[in-house]
């Protein structure tokens, strides 16, 4: 059927939530539960959610392999990434661009930050089609 040949080669979609050294991963496609991705090394600093660049890029890279395991010819996914703590009075321009950087460095093909509510399934779909 030609809605599975689209399907097989169109990126995946994923809510990306942020922790203190720790994230959680929603494919948006199939639902399903959200997995969690629990760093052997932190990534979170005193002062920053993402502090050890590094480390959180290894970690959100490993999550979307395990994400798009059975994708050989797939784009990178678009994501949804949100900040769920350390997030009072809003991100700074470097905050914002850590978390962007680290989401394009795992591999990530379109990026949505987002600082607000936990978004619903549906309401994040409808995010990453308006990008």
């Amino acid at each position: 059927c030609s809605s599975d040949l689209i399907r097989a080669f169109r990126s995946d979609r994923a809510y990306v939530k942020v922790f203190r050294d720790r994230m959680t991963l929603e494919n948006l496609e199939v639902g399903g539960r959200p997995y969690e991705v629990l760093p052997v090394k932190p990534f979170t600093t005193r002062r920053l959610l993402v502090g050890q660049f590094d480390v959180a890029e290894h970690y959100l890279q490993q999550g979307l392999k395990r994400l798009g395991e059975n994708a050989w010819l797939k784009p990178g996914p678009e994501l949804i990434l949100q900040p769920m703590e350390m997030t009072d009075g809003g991100l700074s321009q470097v905050e914002e661009r850590v978390i962007m950087d680290m989401a394009y460095g795992a591999g990530a093909k379109r990026v949505l930050l987002w600082v607000g509510g936990e978004l619903s399934r549906q309401e994040a779909l409808n995010k990453l089609e308006a990008l």
